[in-house]
């Protein structure tokens, strides 16, 4: 289930180059994938709306077992301002099949500092991976090595 997002309710003041600690209190095992940080700038956050995020890649992982706590570091080239940071795990336990990869994202409104004066090129939310991507259809079980 995706809880919906309230715009703006708690902000997190960071500077770039900061360390972000993502924890999950509860994952289920079977739960395994990639996991994607990205990152979404926004004029206010108090009334971003979702559907206008245009989001940058900031890091990523491949296959990955374990998903408790992941740690985002904050690019230390990026402008000030406001972001919505989405950090985004693929539960790929079911993607051998069509439509089987589960997306669980989790997003923290964020207000950075002290940051350059890059604003990297972005990407749709919709638009940021497909069904046919590699990687959202492929079975973790027979072929978890070569993800």
């Amino acid at each position: 289930m995706v809880l919906p997002r309230v715009p703006g309710q708690w902000v997190a003041f960071v500077k770039v180059g900061s360390r972000i600690d993502i924890q999950r209190t509860t994952w289920p095992d079977p739960h395994k994938g990639p996991v994607l940080d990205n990152l979404a700038k926004v004029n206010d956050i108090t009334s971003a709306k979702s559907t206008n995020f245009q989001f940058f890649q900031n890091d990523e992982a491949g296959y990955e077992s374990d998903h408790q706590t992941w740690t985002v570091t904050i690019p230390s080239e990026i402008a000030d301002g406001q972001y919505v940071l989405c950090n985004e795990t693929i539960a790929s336990h079911l993607a051998k099949q069509e439509n089987g990869a589960q997306n669980r994202p989790k997003s923290i409104d964020i207000e950075v500092t002290g940051g350059g004066s890059t604003s990297p090129n972005a990407t749709a939310a919709n638009k940021l991976y497909t069904e046919d991507d590699a990687g959202i259809k492929v079975s973790i079980y027979s072929n978890a090595s070569s993800y």
